[in-house]
């Protein structure tokens, strides 16, 4: 008789952490406290071969971005200054940048030989 009780509460406590550790789809967007779910503008960053599409990427400060990673390969980005981290799992985000400044950034994950030198600039004016 305890068996049937002992299986059954494992299977209920084994669905109630399924269902409260939910993960998000890939590329869903995905912000920070009060920041809107939509942008305006979208900001795509292309990463392959150990860099970055472009040097810089400019924005301006007060207005929601959403970033968009497409990589061909294993890449990621985080700017912890403006709560930006994109990563194969999470591919876009949006954000409100509000300081002006540069960022830098670079590739999160370790993708081979030329990751040290897979940089890129964030302008916020």
């Amino acid at each position: 008789m305890k068996r049937p009780i002992a299986l059954a509460a494992a299977m209920l406590a084994l669905a109630c952490v399924m269902v409260a550790c939910g993960s998000n789809q890939q590329g869903s967007p995905t912000q920070g406290a009060g920041e809107p779910a939509f942008a305006a503008k979208e900001i795509i960053i292309k990463a392959t071969n150990y860099k970055f599409e472009q040097p810089e990427y400019r924005v301006k400060a007060g207005e929601p971005v959403k970033f968009i990673l497409e990589s061909s390969g294993n890449h990621g980005i985080k700017i912890k200054d403006i709560g930006l981290e994109l990563t194969p799992n999470q591919t876009s985000q949006v954000v409100t940048p509000t300081q002006t400044g540069t960022y830098e950034f670079k590739c999160t994950i370790m993708c081979g030989p030329g990751h040290k030198e897979m940089t890129a600039k964030l302008i916020v004016e």
